[in-house]
């Protein structure tokens, strides 16, 4: 009797250890909040960054070159029309705002005028407006659209009366200026069809 119930206390003891092992095992393996790994862990989103701000200078070269610009396109329209009143296609005028694709053009048309014996006379009425401005890029270009019209500055024989061709109408010029060596010109003239403006 005695021995069943020494027995009976053993089994009893042995159980008790076994769950008590249990709870520590449990308990040393469990992760603390602590040890949660970083990307488990919900974060705000940083604020957005504002955007820097265009420098000043920047505003400023692209007003001074427009400025530049479109008085260099006027200001070769009033040369070409002094040259144009006498075909004069190498006159040095030409090349005081105009140089390269440009100059060339406009040397272009006063020459087949002298072959037939035309002149221009009147004077043209640019209204430049600007497409875009390359600042501060190297060389400085602006680009320029403008309508031309012919009627205000018909053509004559240039031995005398009113030439029976009739003006070309209004025409679409796209042109390119240039900050060049500290002068600006026009160097790119291109000159659409009658009608295109």
């Amino acid at each position: 009797m005695n021995t069943q119930r020494h027995r009976t206390s053993l089994a009893i003891a042995t159980l008790l250890l076994a769950l008590a092992a249990c709870t520590s095992t449990s308990q040393e393996t469990a992760p603390s909040p602590a040890s949660t790994p970083e990307s488990t862990i919900a974060r705000e989103p940083s604020p957005p960054r504002p955007a820097p701000a265009l420098p000043t200078s920047l505003s400023a070269s692209t007003e001074d070159a427009v400025h530049h610009a479109i008085t260099s396109y006027t200001l070769l329209w009033q040369d070409y029309a002094m040259a144009a009143a006498t075909s004069d296609y190498s006159t040095s005028t030409l090349s005081r705002h105009a140089s390269d694709q440009a100059l060339r053009e406009l040397q272009g048309w006063l020459y087949r005028d002298r072959i037939a014996g035309l002149i221009t006379l009147g004077r043209p009425a640019p209204t430049p407006r600007v497409l875009a401005v390359r600042v501060p890029e190297m060389p400085i270009e602006v680009l320029v659209a403008d309508c031309l019209d012919a009627a205000l500055w018909p053509k004559y024989l240039a031995a005398g009366g009113r030439s029976d061709k009739p003006p070309a109408g209004r025409q679409h010029i796209d042109a390119t200026v240039r900050l060049d060596r500290g002068r600006w010109t026009v160097i790119g003239l291109t000159l659409a069809s009658p009608g295109t403006c």
